[in-house]
């Protein structure tokens, strides 16, 4: 987080920012933070654009929200038109998070080259390391002592064997530690009880297909949890 706060220029400057890492390093739990931070301090603009499938639709849905160009206009002229506001005023303070980028080449045209605006690039490309204009903060896994610490933080169980186990089933990955330490403290359970229930977990081939290179026991991690808010959610 403090390397992201660092990496961000000061107002008036067009700040872009990448931040590259592994499957459930927890790249859009860091950027979420900044976000709400932004909120906070009563930015202009805080957009949030699921970019998988690119940043085109997001885009078109600033133009929309801030009344930009003619109705009917189609989504790629939104989206210019979306741009152009970010880049039009370099006192505002405005902030846009294009998260779970896949395709750096199909991004870069849409990123605004001057005024104020803080952009944030969430994405498991390391190609943003090297490209121009783009300041990187990688986010690693977990050290093992680090993983360790935190479960033990998390949970108040005492560290040992168990936790090890834990951590490894999980890769060391922030994201399922996290999800691990939550429900393991919300539910009282013991590591190992915790172990046994991950392994409980079946994912259906989509998800395991979707996991590819990510490791598997994050994803039970995620499909225990989304249960369990089921069962203390009553609305869904």
């Amino acid at each position: 987080m403090a390397a992201l706060r660092s990496a961000v220029a000061g107002p008036g400057e067009v700040a872009l920012v990448a931040l590259p890492g592994a499957r459930g390093a927890g790249k859009t739990q860091l950027a979420a933070v900044y976000a709400r931070d932004c909120i906070k301090a009563g930015f202009d603009l805080v957009a949030w654009l699921n970019a998988e499938s690119g940043p085109v639709a997001g885009l078109a849905e600033i133009a929309r929200a801030r009344k930009l160009g003619a109705e009917g206009d189609a989504p790629e002229v939104l989206a210019r038109s979306a741009v152009r506001w970010l880049e039009d005023d370099g006192q505002a303070s405005r902030l846009v998070v294009f998260d779970n980028v896949v395709d750096p080449d199909g991004l870069v045209e849409w990123l605004p080259s001057r005024g104020g605006a803080k952009v944030l690039v969430t994405t498991n490309r390391r190609e943003f390391e090297r490209m121009g204009g783009v300041t990187a903060v990688a986010v690693g896994m977990f050290t093992e002592p680090e993983g360790r610490r935190f479960l033990h933080e998390t949970t108040g169980l005492p560290d040992g064997a168990e936790a090890v186990a834990v951590g490894v089933e999980l890769g060391w990955l922030p994201l399922g530690l996290a999800q691990a330490g939550a429900y393991i403290a919300r539910g009282r359970h013991s590591y190992q009880g915790y172990l046994v229930l991950l392994a409980g977990q079946r994912l259906d081939e989509v998800l395991r297909r979707e996991a590819g290179a990510g490791h598997v026991g994050v994803w039970q991690a995620t499909a225990l949890s989304v249960a369990a808010v089921g069962q203390v959610d009553g609305v869904g």
